[in-house]
């Protein structure tokens, strides 16, 4: 006899993978390009048995060109380097398609190195979250005297911007000091 929570838990599961491709042009030059893809299969395991796991697809390709004159040897190189990034992701969830988004986004990065290995840093992210669905809708049960209900996804635009220092303090202790909002 099988415990039927054991089935429960046994239905969640499933395969993750993640495929990565991407390609540096002119890495060691004063500016690069990096374009990339990333798929990914995802299997979140539900918070109990009688609830469907979250199974997602998700494709993510993005562009980099990064600005580092003098060379990209980053880490003993002095001055100032930087990067932006656009990327799109679509979110495809098997047992849930209400939950269906796409995200466009950017990133800029700059850098300051004015010691071997030491430098100031600033980052900014910005994202653009699009829902297929901005309704989610349950369904009444009379019998049960459940009321019909709906659940807003409300499409969003969430931003981060950090900064800091990274440095060496000797030759096998560094240390990073990070501060920032959203």
């Amino acid at each position: 006899v099988v415990n039927e929570s054991q089935d429960g838990v046994a239905d969640q599961s499933g395969i993750a993978t993640t495929w990565d491709l991407a390609a540096q042009f002119n890495p060691n030059g004063d500016v690069s390009v990096t374009p990339s893809n990333k798929l990914q299969r995802t299997n979140r395991a539900a918070f109990d048995e009688t609830r469907d796991p979250l199974r997602v697809l998700q494709n993510t390709s993005a562009l980099r060109l990064a600005y580092h004159p003098g060379g990209a040897l980053r880490d003993s190189r002095m001055g100032f380097s930087a990067a932006l990034e656009g990327s799109y992701r679509i979110a495809r969830f098997i047992e849930t398609p209400e939950l269906d988004r796409e995200e466009a986004g950017g990133l800029l990065e700059a850098r300051w190195n004015f010691l071997p290995r030491t430098a100031v840093f600033a980052s900014g992210t910005i994202s653009r979250i699009s829902y297929q669905q901005n309704v989610i809708a349950t369904v009444a049960d009379d019998d049960a005297g459940i009321a019909s209900t709906s659940v807003l996804q409300a499409n969003s635009t969430p931003w981060r911007v950090s900064g800091g220092l990274s440095g060496l303090l000797l030759p096998r202790l560094s240390v990073l000091l990070r501060g920032g909002f959203g």
